[in-house]
């Protein structure tokens, strides 16, 4: 499931980042209007105008600072958005079992992993944010009756957006499920701990007189120490 959870979220990031130049986040309302001789759209960066003839003209906007701030903010979380993204694949890359970049050891690959699945999902989330709030504000001129300008609706860009920020937080989130228990080291383990009991000449005594086992891994015998009382010139190689 690593594989193809990767290959959901990068597809869910690509999606939302073609919407940059897609030219219909919002589109002019044709509601109450009996004859339409032109329709406007618009997106984050210009607004275009098609007229009966099939004829587009595109302005970018002439000022950041003449932009209003709700504007201004969902521009940048979408750039955040963008570059998030990169950081993302680069992790969800590198920690690939696919892949050979890194040391081939399962729990720094499913860190790694892990982190780009989590980065994945924040990824996504910042881009359901950017899309939500661009189509809160078309909705709340659409249904304000005091609102007097050009009323708009929900252009194709926003459903591409959402499509794609869903596939990031999911296959995210797969990639998290996949490897959270693989990134943890196997600590505590006692299973193949097995007490031994040496002869009571090697075999540490307790205050009560009782043996202390020793533990060792698969029930292996530990190798005695020498006594105290040898020669230094004693190697403990030689020693069975």
């Amino acid at each position: 499931m690593e594989l193809p959870a990767y290959l959901m979220a990068l597809a869910g990031w690509l999606l939302a980042c073609s919407t940059v130049h897609h030219e219909q986040w919002r589109v002019s309302s044709i509601d109450g209007t009996v004859i339409t001789t032109s329709t406007l759209y618009a997106n984050l960066w210009k607004e275009c105008a098609t007229d009966s003839t099939g004829v587009a003209n595109c302005r970018d906007f002439p000022s950041l600072l003449a932009l209003n701030g709700d504007l201004q903010a969902i521009r940048a979380l979408f750039i955040s958005g963008m570059a998030l993204g990169v950081i993302s694949c680069l992790l969800a890359t590198l920690g690939l079992r696919c892949t050979s970049v890194l040391p081939a050891q399962a729990t720094t690959k499913s860190r790694v992993v892990l982190c780009g699945g989590a980065s994945f999902i924040f990824n996504g989330i910042l881009f359901l944010v950017v899309y939500s709030w661009y189509a809160r504000q078309i909705t709340a001129e659409f249904y304000n009756p005091m609102y007097l300008g050009q009323k708009y609706e929900l252009g194709p860009a926003l459903y591409i957006g959402w499509a794609g920020s869903a596939l990031c937080v999911v296959g995210g989130g797969i990639l998290c499920c996949t490897n959270v228990k693989k990134s943890q080291h196997p600590r505590g383990n006692n299973k193949n701990l097995h007490p031994v009991f040496l002869p009571p000449s090697m075999a540490p005594v307790s205050a009560s007189g009782v043996q202390k086992p020793l533990i060792t891994p698969n029930g292996g015998s530990p190798r005695p120490s020498p006594p105290a009382d040898l020669d230094p010139s004693y190697d403990k190689n030689s020693y069975v």
